[in-house]
């Protein structure tokens, strides 16, 4: 099978797709900083797992993260992303 090849259509933004990168606010984080997540349709490991995953496969120059379960200032259980460094 041959594909047509296309020209003139514009190659998507590195953020533009509903990964992490753009899911998660992880380039914007300064030291000190997190985010949290409550838990949906995912359980509490694959939540932790899919931000830390994001952040290893983004290019975030050296910077660390870390997550931890726990319930909000509402009582409600998630998972929060800090950033270390």
């Amino acid at each position: 099978m041959k594909y047509k090849i296309e020209k003139n259509i514009p190659a998507p933004n590195e953020h533009d797709y509903r990964g992490g990168r753009k899911m998660y606010p992880l380039p914007e984080m300064d030291i000190g900083d997190s985010f949290f997540v409550p838990f949906g349709e995912k359980d509490q490991k694959k939540l932790a797992n899919s931000i830390l995953g994001c952040a290893r496969r983004s290019r975030h120059d050296g910077k660390k993260f870390t997550t931890r379960t726990q319930k909000n200032s509402l009582g409600i259980a998630g998972v929060r992303c800090w950033r270390m460094k």
